[in-house]
């Protein structure tokens, strides 16, 4: 049994983020309170995107071809580093629990700080993304992926020998 293309998971997570968006705008223009929480969508999404893919695009991520792709200008405790070589950082301190949600006085988030902690003890790396630049960044990095050769993987099975 053969696992679902890259392309069908990027593009079904991003439907599913304009999805959400569209059901917010709606209830925002009726009055309604948002019921949808575009943010944990978005997180969401950012998992399935990135990490879903990271692994095979990683090695040659400095090399692949960035097209007209208009990354975010972000700001990060290494400000010389541009959005796209972030991706990776991103990628684990999501994977790996090393982020938090900071909202206003109406408990609405409006960022995700994120780091990274190598040796568990010493902070190496942090970021404080706005949402807004957190959605550019996933829109940016769909739309490199996307334009990637797909490698088809398999799904294993109790017992398989893993890797490879």
């Amino acid at each position: 049994m053969m696992t679902k293309s890259r392309k069908e998971i990027i593009e079904r997570t991003m439907s599913n983020l304009r999805c959400v968006d569209d059901i917010k705008r709606g209830q925002g223009d009726e009055g309604k309170e948002s019921s949808p929480h575009e943010v944990t969508q978005l997180v969401n999404s950012f998992l399935v995107t990135v990490l879903q893919n990271w692994d095979e695009l990683e090695s040659g991520w400095p090399h692949i071809r960035q097209g007209t792709v208009n990354w975010p200008k972000i700001q990060s405790s290494e400000p010389d580093q541009q959005a796209r070589h972030c991706i990776g950082k991103i990628r684990d301190a999501l994977a790996h629990g090393c982020f938090v949600f900071e909202g206003d006085d109406g408990d609405r988030i409006k960022e995700l700080s994120r780091w990274t902690c190598p040796d568990r003890k010493t902070v190496d790396w942090n970021l404080t993304l706005k949402v807004e630049e957190m959605r550019a960044m996933l829109e940016c990095f769909a739309e490199v992926a996307l334009e990637q050769p797909l490698k088809q993987r398999k799904a294993l099975r109790k017992g398989e020998a893993c890797g490879g």
